[in-house]
């Protein structure tokens, strides 16, 4: 039961989500899975701050210096596959992504992260996000200018984390990629047109962001940093901006054919 239940459990973990979304982005519906992104990311940084506020410790038996409520498993799980079934109305998919939260619930309970409280929470500020962000995404202002509000939101995710009194070291690549997606999105702003990409468009894409990754990797580790004064905390973040950056600017303007002009 054990592995039925851990397998469930990876349906909401960052290296199952993120990947689709850059898949998505790339490939499937680039508007669609940025507007996912961004309320991911800015998702978790209210998870963090709620945590902060309510102070309920994880399971003693975890051993783990974390806070419980609300549950960061189920918030993400509804958040994304929620809003794949909000965006798609579709009876199949809703089911499948029923069943996915509910499987989800059981593995955290079975594990004993979480109790049915948290995940409630979890649940409740999930759809709370969405129906805001949906709100706010197609009022008269914002309904053309998504990119704003990505970099609205920039600023009080640093601003939520300011009075965080515990954040996971993970924190720094949400705020570091919501960077990289607000400042893509704007760029990409400067696009016309409408295209979707092509294979070798999109490997390529996806090549320049591994490359900056694992070049910006490197770079923090040599003394180039301690000779620009560049603290740890500001390359960790330039660390996930840079290729987020790139898969949203690049794929904007690269899939949408140049710059305007004019």
């Amino acid at each position: 039961m054990d592995t039925f239940f851990y397998y469930i459990s990876q349906f909401s973990q960052d290296y199952v989500v993120f990947p689709i979304v850059v898949f998505g982005i790339l490939f499937l519906d680039r508007q669609l899975f940025l507007r996912i992104v961004v309320l991911l990311l800015f998702g978790i940084a209210i998870n963090v701050f709620l945590k902060n506020i309510f102070q309920v410790p994880l399971n003693p038996e975890l051993h783990k210096d974390w806070l419980a409520f609300p549950s960061g498993h189920t918030q993400m799980t509804v958040t994304f596959y929620g809003y794949l079934a909000y965006h798609y109305r579709n009876p199949l998919v809703s089911i499948l992504v029923g069943l996915i939260f509910i499987g989800e619930s059981l593995s955290l309970v079975h594990f004993h992260y979480h109790n049915w409280f948290d995940i409630l929470g979890g649940f409740i500020t999930a759809v709370v996000w969405i129906a805001l962000f949906e709100a706010i995404r197609k009022s008269s202002f914002f309904r053309e200018r998504f990119h704003l509000f990505a970099l609205i939101l920039l600023p009080l995710a640093f601003v939520m984390e300011h009075f965080c009194a515990k954040v996971p070291a993970v924190h720094q690549m949400v705020l570091g990629s919501l960077m990289g997606v607000s400042f893509g999105l704007l760029a990409a702003s400067l696009a016309s047109g409408k295209k979707s990409l092509s294979l070798i468009e999109g490997l390529l894409v996806l090549g320049g962001a591994v490359a900056l990754y694992f070049g910006m990797s490197y770079l923090l580790k040599t003394s180039v940093p301690n000779m620009i004064h560049l603290s740890r905390h500001i390359g960790i973040l330039l660390l996930y901006a840079l290729p987020t950056f790139w898969i949203v600017c690049g794929s904007g303007i690269i899939g949408r054919g140049g710059l305007r002009k004019g």
